[in-house]
């Protein structure tokens, strides 16, 4: 085996992007850990600007932070200083699947009324998530629905190595899964707070959701999605590190649906638009409330040096009509046919219909390693 095979040591991963109401240069300057610790210790004690200008000196005379970010803090207005103190001091969820769903719901929004929100005085701290909702487009689909494509000005990333896999044969994986070997490290001063390696970006994405009653009520129907339903219902198949959280939902066809959109649109964008297929990422979100479900995908570029992190992705988004075009035209075709598109999926399996030649993606850009992708879904199922 290749020792530089992905199969040998799994990467344990988590990306998450800044999001309202935390996704201002102000908000991150107030969560320095210096910072955040003495806010946090104050339990909100704060309530003049003198009083966290006397804060900021005592840690710049400590060598704790630079003089240049109390220079920084201090010189936006009080309110909107007070607004993201309130902000950073409010909990936030633990669970990775309800912060996806945050995620989500702010792009929805912020598809309609932009971030910031068009209707408020915008924050004189520049915001590291930014969409202009008067920049948004709707183009028809094959069978008459509409896509609502959102250019995303600005988003920054935060991805996290928890720890690694090493897939070694058992017997029985699924009673016996991976190991994973944690890397981070416990703080000295605080045991109960854990540090992982990490890195943040800033970068540009294409946001894309249904348009109809905002994405809700899209039925999905066909034997290949039934087949999905199946496994969803039982998934004790499949070893439970191969979900990104606990709800599983990457074995629900919406799920598939959408990835493989995700797979086929940047196929076409490196094909449209000279992007290589590795210069962008991608983003799944999936939302259900009871027995309907919405669904959608980011589309991004983040690393520096990569392609796209210049406004070239963003000024795509006008002519996506045509990359939409080949999108679906592509759908029906794959040079590994007949063989890929008759590959029906089957309880057990990680996919259908997906080869190298029509679905299958530079594993840096896949979030779910080439996973969960079906053909035949979204063939079955044209929006």
């Amino acid at each position: 085996m290749q020792r530089q095979a992905s199969n040998l040591r799994i990467p344990e991963l988590k990306t998450l992007f800044t999001i309202p109401p935390r996704n201002t240069e102000l908000h991150r300057a107030l969560q320095r850990t210096p910072i955040y610790s003495v806010l946090v210790a104050g339990g909100g004690a704060v309530t003049t600007i003198q009083q966290l200008t006397d804060i900021l000196n005592n840690l710049a005379r400590r060598d704790l932070i630079a003089q240049r970010e109390v220079n920084e803090i201090n010189s936006y207005p009080w309110p909107e200083i007070q607004q993201a103190m309130e902000d950073i001091l409010a909990p936030v969820s633990t669970s990775y699947h309800d912060l996806l769903v945050e995620e989500f719901q702010a792009l929805v929004d912020g598809s309609v009324h932009g971030i910031p929100p068009a209707h408020r005085a915008r924050p004189s701290s520049r915001p590291t998530l930014e969409i202009d909702p008067n920049l948004v487009r709707r183009f028809p689909a094959p069978n008459g629905r509409a896509l609502r494509v959102v250019p995303v000005l600005a988003l920054s990333t935060v991805t996290v190595q928890i720890g690694y896999r090493r897939e070694i044969p058992r017997d029985n994986p699924i009673l016996n899964p991976a190991e994973l070997v944690r890397i981070g490290f416990n703080d000295r001063t605080r045991p109960d707070l854990r540090w992982y390696p990490g890195v943040e970006f800033l970068g540009e994405g294409v946001f894309v959701m249904m348009d109809s009653d905002d994405g809700w009520g899209f039925p999905l129907s066909g034997r290949t999605v039934v087949e999905w339903e199946r496994a969803l219902q039982n998934p004790g198949d499949y070893p439970p590190y191969v979900f990104r959280s606990s709800e599983q939902e990457e074995l629900n066809p919406r799920f598939v649906w959408w990835h493989t959109l995700a797979h086929l649109l940047i196929r076409s964008l490196s094909l449209e638009a000279g992007y290589s297929t590795a210069s962008i990422r991608e983003r799944v979100y999936l939302q259900l409330d009871g027995a309907r479900g919405r669904g959608g995908i980011l589309l991004y570029a983040t690393q520096p040096g990569s392609e796209g992190t210049l406004g070239g992705l963003v000024a795509l988004v006008p002519y996506f009509h045509e990359i939409m075009r080949t999108t679906f035209d592509t759908l029906d075709s794959c040079s590994g046919d007949p063989l890929c598109v008759e590959n029906r999926f089957t309880k057990g399996h990680y996919n259908g219909a997906a080869c190298y030649g029509c679905l299958l993606i530079s594993e840096t850009s896949c979030e779910h390693r080439n996973m969960w992708l079906d053909r035949n879904v979204l063939r079955d199922n044209l929006p």
